[in-house]
Formats: C-alpha cells, sequence, structure tokens
C-alpha cells in the first residue's frame, strides 16, 4: 500500500475542492455579476434562478475536482473511472445492502437525535432550515427542489468522499482508517 499516494492524494484533493469552491465559483459568480447578471436580486425573487444556481453548483464542484485530481492520478498511472469505483452501474441486488443501511441509519439517527434533545438542552431539534425555498407552488417547482435538496447533494457527496477522497486514501491505508477519516471530514 502506497502511504505517500495516499496521503498526498487526500491533500490533493482537499486543496482542489477547497479552490474551486472557495475561489473559483466565487469567481464565476462574481464574473456573471459583473457582466449585470444579478444573481442575487434574481435569487431571491425567483425559484427558477435558485435552482439553476443551485443545478450549476454541482456539476461545477465535480468537473473542477475531476479536472484537477485527473493530472495526479495521471503520474500515478491510474484511471479515475476506476479509481472513484464509477466502473459499473448499480445493480438491483445492490438494493440488497441499502435498504438494511437505511433502515439502521434511519434508527441509530433516531437514537442521537434522542439522546442529544435530552442530554443539551440548549440544542433545538425543531429549529426551521433557511434553504432559500418557501413553499414551491407548482408541481414543477416541486420536482426541481426535490431533486436540488435530495438527489444533486448526496451525488456531489458520494462522487467527492467516497470516490475521490476513500478512494484515495484506501490505496494507502487499511479500510477502517480511511473510512473513519473520511466520514469525520464528511461530517
Amino acid at each position: 500500500k502506497d502511504k505517500k499516494f495516499a496521503f498526498f492524494g487526500a491533500l490533493w484533493i482537499f486543496a482542489s475542492w477547497l479552490l474551486t469552491t472557495e475561489v473559483i465559483l466565487p469567481l464565476i459568480f462574481s464574473g456573471l455579476i459583473a457582466v449585470g447578471v444579478p444573481l442575487k436580486e434574481l435569487a431571491h425573487n425567483s425559484l427558477l434562478v435558485l435552482l439553476i444556481l443551485n443545478f450549476s453548483y454541482a456539476p461545477i464542484v465535480i468537473g473542477f475536482i475531476w479536472l484537477l485530481f485527473t493530472p495526479y492520478l495521471h503520474r500515478q498511472a491510474e484511471r479515475i473511472r476506476d479509481f472513484i469505483a464509477l466502473a459499473r452501474w448499480p445493480k438491483l441486488n445492490d438494493m440488497a445492502y441499502a435498504l438494511p443501511a437505511f433502515a439502521l441509519y434511519f434508527v441509530v439517527s433516531a437514537v442521537l437525535a434522542y439522546v442529544v434533545a435530552n442530554l443539551v438542552p440548549s440544542v433545538n431539534l425543531n429549529q426551521a432550515q433557511n434553504l432559500g425555498i418557501s413553499a414551491p407552488a407548482t408541481v414543477v417547482a416541486y420536482v426541481l427542489t426535490f431533486i436540488m435538496l435530495v438527489v444533486l447533494p448526496p451525488l456531489v457527496e458520494e462522487v467527492l468522499f467516497r470516490g475521490f477522497l476513500f478512494g484515495t486514501l484506501r490505496r494507502g491505508f487499511p479500510w477502517i482508517v480511511s473510512a473513519v477519516v473520511t466520514s469525520i471530514l464528511f461530517g
């Protein structure tokens, strides 16, 4: 196992993500605002613009991280598709793992919420979250909101954390160490 590859690969991924989210995306959106696109005003008044901005986030982040990480992999003689475990499509029997895992996740989440609510009274589990979307008015708006909140974030998280980060760490560290580090960084 190559600990040097795993360590520096994980640092490379983190730096790529940081560069993308903190420099590249703000530059893109600032550039659009500078040429006269009123993104801030439109986002506050239009669900469609807010959805477009959110839908553009996922491909930009994944695309730039992919672009920035590919040279590192080429130096290691690796193919990115195999590396991030996208070499095959999910199979129906994968659901045999997903459904029990979801049930276990649900139970553990409920138990943890109960414990936190009782041990830390200052934590308000009923606090409203402001996602910038208030009650979509049409079926299309509901579908787009569902995709924006339920489909795209897990896609980005899965590719970034399980694909890029975990795939890098498991090349040089035991599976459990890679899983724990990835989980902590994700959390």
